[in-house]
């Protein structure tokens, strides 16, 4: 660029004074250019992500919620039955299907018992809640509540009066 400047300076008849405002002038014109491209990435990535969260907006659910059966109240006399059952339960998210989470657990929460999921990051602990709550379901093994599996009962029983 200086040496196009020198020559230009010379063809011209530029002074110092006029070649060092021409050099300043390409430089704030430059840095104008850098922000805008700066501006044009955030702008597309604004648009690639309004494209992923259509896709999830529009994505048919994987999880159907057409139980008939409504859980019933538990009889006192029958507390060896767990009221809910994580049983042999092997999970991973659907983002990420070949990292496993949660690999053959078991657990049994007995009525009006108190259980504390305990554990390093990452071992599941949101992940056996996330399940319970049927925000996703197993791939393998099975959810109980009340010796029935979640995925047969009715997700709206709560609702009713």
């Amino acid at each position: 660029m200086i040496y196009i400047l020198a020559k230009t300076m010379g063809y011209f008849e530029l002074t110092i004074g006029e070649v060092t405002a021409i050099m300043l002038y390409i430089r704030t014109i430059m840095n104008n250019t850098g922000s805008l491209t700066n501006n044009i990435q955030a702008v597309a990535k604004v648009f690639g992500s309004a494209y992923e969260i259509a896709v999830l907006i529009v994505k048919p659910n994987e999880i159907i919620y057409d139980g008939t059966k409504k859980p019933e109240e538990q009889e006192e006399a029958n507390t060896d039955e767990p009221l809910v059952k994580v049983d042999n339960v092997k999970f991973c998210y659907p983002s990420k299907p070949d990292v496993p989470v949660l690999k053959g657990v078991t657990i049994d929460v007995q009525k009006n018992k108190i259980v504390a999921l305990v554990g390093h990051s990452g071992c599941g602990k949101s992940s056996i809640i996330s399940l319970v709550e049927r925000f996703y379901d197993p791939k393998d093994g099975k959810m109980l509540f009340q010796s029935e599996d979640i995925k047969n009962l009715d997700n709206k029983w709560y609702h009713q009066s």
